[in-house]
């Protein structure tokens, strides 16, 4: 993540904007409530208002942080393209937050923006961690992706701990995949030598 201060107040445009999200670390982000219902994030605006005399809008109180609401905001916002500030593993485990919130407060949207920037940027760079990802979200084309990403990578001894967030046999499946698929390699290349 970036080290630049998280601003106390953001605006998503600069007129008619008529409601206020507050993170849970505190960031205000002014929004435009009928964009947030056509990116179909409706059931995120029917969370309670709380009180804030200070605010001249309604304000919603969030149970996640600015980072994972500026990338949500930046995929329901027409002509905003995402800033992309976390690439690599960074990336990943901001969409993992982000597929929990899309997941929680039902925007589907997100969730294919996601599983999409995902195929397209980190099967190949990320693959172990694009696994653990695609088996939680059960996204099996992903998941088949990423394993045939990891065929040629050294992962027998790798430990990360997303593999605790999933049951055994799914790295069990994992490791079997790719013992397979390296079998079928060199039986391949036995039978066409150069």
């Amino acid at each position: 993540s970036s080290e630049t201060a998280t601003p106390s107040i953001v605006h998503m445009g600069d007129a008619d904007t008529d409601l206020l999200l507050r993170t849970s670390d505190g960031v205000d982000v002014t929004v435009h409530s009928v964009i947030l219902r056509l990116a179909s994030a409706d059931k995120l605006l029917q969370l309670p208002r709380v009180v804030d005399a200070a605010s001249t809008f309604p304000v919603i109180q969030l149970n996640f942080e600015f980072q994972v609401l500026r990338a949500l905001l930046e995929l329901c916002y027409p002509l905003r393209s995402p800033r992309n500030e976390e690439v690599g593993p960074e990336y990943l485990y901001l969409a993992r937050r982000l597929l929990q919130v899309a997941k929680q407060y039902d925007i589907p949207r997100i969730a294919d923006a996601v599983k999409q920037r995902i195929m397209q940027n980190y099967v190949k760079t990320d693959p172990l961690l694009v696994y653990f990802l695609s088996v939680e979200q059960v996204w099996q084309d992903v998941a088949v992706a990423a394993a045939q990403s990891t065929v040629y990578l050294d992962i027998e001894d790798t430990y990360h701990p997303w593999m605790e967030l999933l049951p055994a046999v799914s790295y069990y499946n994992l490791l079997d995949y790719r013992r397979r698929y390296q079998i079928t390699l060199v039986k391949t290349l036995c039978k066409y030598p150069s």
